[in-house]
């Protein structure tokens, strides 16, 4: 489910999202946010990485 800029805080099922990592062979050690409930298509997801670089962007604007 495509989420809004930034870190993910909060799943629109309402849940909160939780921390992960990685442990497929194409993005071995990386770290994701994800639904703190429910994995699938209606919940979030989000590379960890990709996060933080727009909550840094978004600084940088201001």
């Amino acid at each position: 489910m495509e989420v809004g800029p930034g870190i993910p805080r909060r799943c629109p099922c309402g849940a909160a999202t939780v921390v992960l990592t990685s442990k497929t062979k194409d993005n071995p050690g990386r770290q994701f946010y994800r639904c703190g409930v429910v994995f699938g298509e209606n919940h979030v997801f989000k590379w960890a990485d990709d996060a933080v670089l727009e909550e840094i962007e978004a600084l940088a604007v201001k």
